[in-house]
């Protein structure tokens, strides 16, 4: 967290567990308490994988493909796509609330204890990620 990797951050805060046992927690343990609340209730949405994309019949394709304008054609995002939305996964709405330029409560707890540049990043980032994955599922990219 202090070296601004937040991936990590609630890799650890998750590896760790809630210790909410203390609602009344201040300083760093409280600011941890809170932000792993924030992390913990944004909806999630996790990038496809290679192996839920690529169809078995095009790896040998993709491995040889030098030009990566090609690769997406060979991706079946489609189906992974309808298979995250039957799962009850609502990929649009996901993806609108990850484009909002306004802040998330991630984004909002960082900001009002000082972590400003990690609250512009990952706002920007999740903004970057739900625009090229919304062109990828669009077939624009």
């Amino acid at each position: 967290m202090v070296f601004g990797f937040l991936d990590h951050a609630f890799a650890a805060l998750d590896s760790a567990g809630a210790s909410y046992a203390e609602p009344d927690r201040t300083g760093w343990l409280g600011f941890l308490d809170e932000l792993h609340r924030a992390g913990r209730a944004a909806p999630a949405l996790f990038l496809p994988r290679f192996p839920d994309i690529l169809p078995a019949h095009e790896m040998r394709r993709f491995a040889r493909e030098p030009d990566i304008a090609q690769w997406p054609g060979m991706m079946d995002l489609r189906a992974w796509r309808a298979e995250q939305e039957a799962g009850g996964v609502p990929i649009t709405q996901l993806l609108d609330n990850l484009d909002a330029t306004t802040d998330r409560p991630i984004e909002a707890h960082l900001r009002a204890n000082g972590f400003e540049e990690l609250a512009e990043r990952t706002n920007f980032c999740h903004r970057d990620q739900a625009h090229k994955l919304r062109r990828f599922l669009d077939g624009s990219i």
